[in-house]
């Protein structure tokens, strides 16, 4: 289908494509899927490949080798109104303790681009709080010999 490690996808309910190059010409394609769009919560065999089909119609021409289907019930937590209010922050009451996750209050909802967000929100905590104990200059840290043993 695609040699691309990481596709997203809009106009589709596969949501995103990773793909894994096995051997020589034998490549795996991992389609994620969200499993609400399902009335039985999973997606048939056919209807997926027929939607790969529909987005790469130079797949007709192959055959794969296998098709898997894995439901995976905790993948996503339900967003219900009110949700927000228990989603923890980035930092905590701990002064050197920060979080990150889709599952933290990101200002959206539990996806890639939330924990991408996440992410990089608790890095620049983290690297603000090490530019403070440590003494450095900011926008420096990145750039300083951090050792366990000195950082509080």
């Amino acid at each position: 289908i695609t040699t691309e490690p990481m596709l997203g996808l809009l106009g589709t309910n596969i949501q995103w494509i990773f793909t894994r190059k096995i051997v020589r010409d034998l490549w795996m394609h991992t389609c994620v899927i969200s499993a609400a769009v399902f009335e039985e919560g999973h997606p048939p065999r056919a209807d997926v490949f027929k939607e790969l089909e529909r987005l790469f119609p130079e797949l007709e021409k192959f055959q794969p080798r296998g098709i898997r289907t894995l439901l995976e019930r905790s993948a996503t937590f339900e967003a219900t109104p009110g949700l927000e209010k228990v989603r923890p922050r980035a930092r905590t009451p701990a002064r050197n303790l920060f979080l990150a996750g889709d599952w933290t209050d990101t200002g959206l909802p539990s996806t890639l681009e939330g924990a991408a967000r996440s992410g990089y929100t608790a890095a620049d905590m983290v690297t603000s709080y090490l530019e403070e104990v440590c003494n450095v200059e900011p926008g420096t840290a990145t750039e300083f010999p951090y050792h366990r043993a000195e950082i509080p």
